[in-house]
């Protein structure tokens, strides 16, 4: 479940031109993105 939490992290932020080490609670947060461990 985090591997794919991480790879939708990396793949929002190579869709906005982010650095990889952005953080990504904060950036899922702010594009009101739920992670995928709350979608059912």
């Amino acid at each position: 479940m985090s591997r794919l939490e991480s790879v939708q992290g990396r793949l929002i932020k190579q869709s906005l031109g982010l650095s990889k080490l952005s953080h990504n609670t904060a950036l899922l947060k702010a594009l009101n993105i739920e992670k995928r461990s709350k979608i059912s």
